[in-house]
């Protein structure tokens, strides 16, 4: 919210976080984060998470996942591009072995 608070005008940055974007899918993406929502075809983006979670994408598979519900961050260097694609399957499953480990 610290860009929230050092705009002069607060209703219009909160309007512009608020405000669905059609990138990628309803339910998914908006201003820059991927959530944990669900697509058109009522399927969660990552299925082995928590529905509070949310995340970014970075180039090279580089990957941030914030997970209130169990009051984690995973941070993921991903220097492994060229050598495979880190897929929204292969994501929620890592996801769910994590949540399984916290059990």
């Amino acid at each position: 919210m610290h860009a929230i608070e050092s705009c002069s005008n607060r209703r219009t940055a909160v309007a512009a976080v608020a405000t669905r974007s059609g990138i990628a899918g309803p339910g998914f993406y908006g201003f820059n984060w991927w959530r944990n929502g669900k697509g058109p075809d009522g399927k969660m983006l990552w299925p082995g998470a928590p529905a509070d979670a949310f995340g970014a994408s970075g180039h090279r598979n580089n990957k941030l996942f914030v997970i209130p519900s169990w009051g984690m961050v995973i941070v993921r260097l991903g220097v492994d591009q060229s050598d495979r694609k880190w897929t929204d399957e292969a994501q929620g499953e890592f996801l769910r072995l994590v949540g399984l480990a916290l059990r």
